[in-house]
């Protein structure tokens, strides 16, 4: 593809005016979910997700059992989000959310009250339904981690040193569920590519 649009955008919700936080397609593009911040200028994401049926426009509201979801991305098989957000005790990290009723399982909590722990988000599902995860470590090396669903472990598949480490919570798996994508620093002031 040339990057091009291919018709003209389509407003999906008119309903709110407040900040986007996050939105995600599932894989077989018959779903949008988002979530909207709770207020003017707070840029904070709600614990309720709209899903959307893109082809007819109906939406659900689904309150998820978080404080609030930043980061969501569809499972292959559409029953779950893999989210970076908040409990509802007030730990941040990774969770994995029911599309059907909200349930919310940790796969990873950050330790908020000390900068100096390991971060995780999330980047995207393995072909064989594992759940990855990014673990920005103190020593600024990172972990990329796969989540087993079944037996709750996270299992290290890379670790990426200090100097090749990428540098936005942004990375992402590609469709083939294999390959990761994210920014690094090049090593010349001020330059990122990304790989």
């Amino acid at each position: 593809g040339s990057g091009g649009l291919t018709s003209s955008p389509t407003r999906v919700a008119d309903e709110y005016a407040n900040y986007m936080t996050s939105v995600a397609v599932s894989p077989d593009g018959e779903w949008l979910s988002y979530n909207v911040s709770p207020g003017p200028w707070v840029f904070q994401g709600s614990p309720i997700l709209t899903l959307r049926a893109l082809a007819t426009g109906e939406t659900r509201q689904l309150r998820t059992q978080l404080n609030r979801v930043e980061q969501q991305i569809w499972s292959p098989d559409e029953k779950r989000l893999l989210v970076r957000g908040e409990s509802t005790g007030g730990r941040f990290g990774v969770f994995l959310v029911d599309v059907a009723n909200g349930a919310a399982t940790t796969v990873r909590l950050d330790d908020s009250a000390n900068p100096q722990v390991p971060v995780a988000s999330g980047i995207g599902w393995s072909r064989d339904g594992r759940a990855l995860i990014q673990i920005d470590e103190t020593d600024s090396s990172q972990t990329l981690g796969a989540y087993d669903v079944t037996t709750r472990r996270i299992t290290t598949v890379a670790r990426r040193p200090a100097a090749q480490r990428f540098v936005t919570r942004n990375t992402r798996l590609a469709n083939d569920g294999e390959t990761v994508a994210g920014i690094v620093e090049t090593g010349r002031a001020g330059e990122h590519a990304l790989v």
